[in-house]
């Protein structure tokens, strides 16, 4: 985090700290396993998908991930600009907004890059489903149904 406490957070540090909320104290390959199983249970397909679906939504996170930062960066500067528009010489609470603008941002994209991501893998494992076919050798990236309880 930022060096002192009077000194703002770097959209470095923002980006950071909302990706460790999201985690919850695992790992990024457990948010992985745990999108995957979100999709495998919707979709109701064989919980054995979950071993080749969660290497995929890694990879997909880490690169919506990559460019968090960024975007962190652009909503903290544009709060910045309308806060020092609306109250010129407050720069104290121009800096206060972008931190706010920011960590909003962050939160809320981080929020929408889970969501579509087990809409992806429950489309794909639907796709999946949908194109078995019966007597076929089984790959191991098939997907089968849960059998019924």
């Amino acid at each position: 985090m930022a060096g002192r406490k009077d000194e703002p957070a770097t959209p470095e540090d923002v980006a950071r700290l909302a990706l460790k909320q999201l985690l919850r104290g695992g790992s990024f390959e457990a948010l992985a396993r745990e999108i995957a199983w979100r999709a495998v249970h919707a979709a109701g397909a064989n919980y054995a998908t979950i071993d080749w679906l969660a290497p995929l939504i890694a990879e997909r996170l880490g690169a919506h991930v990559d460019g968090l930062e960024f975007g962190v960066d652009m909503a903290s500067v544009r709060a910045r600009a309308r806060h020092r528009q609306l109250h010129p010489g407050d720069t104290d609470g121009a800096d206060t907004a972008a931190a706010l603008v920011g960590r909003e941002y962050a939160t809320r994209e981080l929020e929408t890059i889970y969501q579509s991501e087990v809409e992806w893998a429950a489309r794909l494992i639907a796709d999946r489903l949908d194109s078995g076919r019966q007597g076929e050798k089984h790959s191991p990236l098939a997907v089968r149904r849960r059998r019924a309880a």
